[in-house]
């Protein structure tokens, strides 16, 4: 999406566009050792791909719980980057039990919200144990 190339044998339908990839399980090292070519060197990725980790001994969420703060940060990356595409990896990171609907609603919620108010693409996978 980056890029905006072809991957074969799907159809390309719209140009090169800006993504936000929101990392909650890779360090920025642990994402360069799963995405390397052939020769094991580093993949190149386009100056469109944005990459986010958080820094979980650097967060000061002051008066904010930390479920607010995340949403509040995600809310942030897209305004500030003016993407389209979102993309969260891990959903479950985001909730302590996202696989219970209950507990998810709330991030669903918030998610449609932005999706809404901002025109966004999302993809957030979760792992399940």
């Amino acid at each position: 999406m980056s890029r905006g190339e072809r991957i074969h044998p799907l159809r390309l339908q719209a140009d090169a566009q800006q993504v936000v990839y929101l990392d909650f399980e890779l360090t920025k090292k642990q994402f360069q050792n799963r995405y390397q070519n052939v020769v094991f060197e580093p993949y190149e990725w386009s100056p469109l791909f944005l990459r986010a980790e958080i820094d979980p001994e650097n967060i000061e969420t002051e008066d904010l719980s930390f479920e607010e703060f995340l949403n509040y940060s995600l809310e942030k990356a897209v305004a500030e980057s003016n993407t389209k595409i979102l993309i969260i990896d891990n959903l479950t990171y985001l909730r302590n039990e996202t696989e219970k609907a209950k507990d998810a609603l709330p991030l669903m919620k918030h998610l449609k919200q932005m999706k809404n108010k901002y025109n966004l693409s999302i993809l957030a996978p979760g792992t399940y144990a």
